[in-house]
């Protein structure tokens, strides 16, 4: 185990009945029909299947339209998923200010959506004599044991990855970190079929010297863990788009 978030806050268990657009889906909690809000605009629709047990949580805004949030789906087999898209930036982001990832040792300075060219990265590292942008990525689907990346197709993941090749290019240090909001992934493969785009900008990156890692988490009411390195397959790619 690399590093743990304390997920806080009054909590609930419910069942899902139906996502009615990106951000608000309905549950079902104590013969209660609930309006909540979803934190992760991924499609996720092998885990937000109606009658599917979920976790909600109390938003701190007493003002807002949706009171809760749904932060947690399981799957057929009840393995827990943590939904919030930003956890894993969290995770990330925690991990780096302990010294924690050994593959960015030695950088100094930690900054948080960070600009280059016509993008904005989650995180710049810094020190005397280096600089590296890199880009996460929160994944809720994995298949048979493989985390995939997008389950949506994302013209600005694409975009993110393009502009990291031209970091690269430009004598920078870039990476992509993929974090995999659950406990079953044993590797990663980008999503070939959803998004073969962003699939082919991913290899092609790697085959630049963009670094892509990938990680999987432990997943409770309380907490989120992020466990360790998982496998990256990347598949083929043609020539380096640049």
């Amino acid at each position: 185990m690399i590093t743990t978030i304390k997920v806080y806050g009054e909590k609930k268990q419910a069942r899902f009945i139906k996502r009615l657009n990106r951000f608000e889906a309905l549950v079902e909690c104590d013969g209660e029909d609930i309006l909540c809000h979803v934190a992760n605009t991924g499609r996720m629709k092998e885990l937000l299947v109606p009658g599917r047990e979920v976790v909600l949580r109390r938003a701190k805004n007493p003002l807002r339209k949706t009171k809760w949030d749904l932060i947690i789906a399981h799957t057929e087999k009840g393995i827990p998923v943590f939904l919030e898209a930003v956890m894993a930036n969290r995770l990330i982001l925690k991990a780096l200010r302990e010294e924690l990832l050994k593959e960015f040792e030695g950088y100094t300075h930690i900054k948080r959506e960070a600009s280059y060219g016509n993008s904005r990265f989650d995180v710049c590292l810094t020190d005397n004599e280096r600089t590296c942008y890199i880009e996460i990525k929160c994944v809720t689907l994995v298949d048979d044991s493989t985390a995939r990346f997008p389950d949506a197709p994302t013209e600005r993941g694409k975009k993110h990855v393009l502009e990291l090749i031209r970091a690269k290019a430009e004598g920078y240090g870039a990476a992509v970190i993929i974090v995999s909001q659950r406990k079953d992934a044993v590797d990663f493969k980008p999503n070939w079929n959803m998004d073969p785009d962003f699939s082919k900008a991913l290899a092609n990156a790697a085959m630049t010297g963009v670094e892509v890692y990938a990680y999987n988490c432990s997943v409770s009411q309380d907490s989120i863990a992020l466990l360790g390195r998982i496998a990256v397959d990347l598949g083929r790619a043609d020539r380096p788009e640049v």
